[in-house]
């Protein structure tokens, strides 16, 4: 039995936005939003990746560390290594499954 493009977005979705609630709302364990976040980035490049994901993923998952790095050093740009120790994995892997799920949905709403 093969699942449509349709549904497989449409449990993508649900996913993201289940996944974007608990990270902000009802999951304080850094473990377990960690974990989530691994399986919703994995869903989505198993399933739904297109041609420039990884590039357009990989960009807004700098963008936040640097931003976060800049932030974490009292607004001074020279970067810390140890600060990388501090940053929790789900940071980068949320920016960047975002920024391409946000693409994906607006690519959707303008050519379906």
């Amino acid at each position: 039995m093969k699942i449509s493009k349709e549904k497989v977005i449409v449990i993508f979705y649900i996913l993201y936005f289940t996944w974007l609630l608990s990270i902000t709302y009802l999951i304080r364990d850094i473990l377990y939003i960690n974990y989530f976040s691994i399986g919703v980035t994995a869903f989505y490049f198993l399933f739904l990746k297109e041609k420039d994901d990884i590039v357009l993923f990989l960009i807004a998952a700098g963008f936040s560390l640097i931003l976060t790095f800049y932030i974490f050093d009292s607004m001074n740009l020279p970067m810390n290594i140890y600060d990388l120790n501090t940053t929790p994995l789900w940071l980068p892997l949320a920016w960047g499954v975002t920024t391409v799920s946000l693409k994906k949905f607006a690519y959707i709403l303008m050519y379906r």
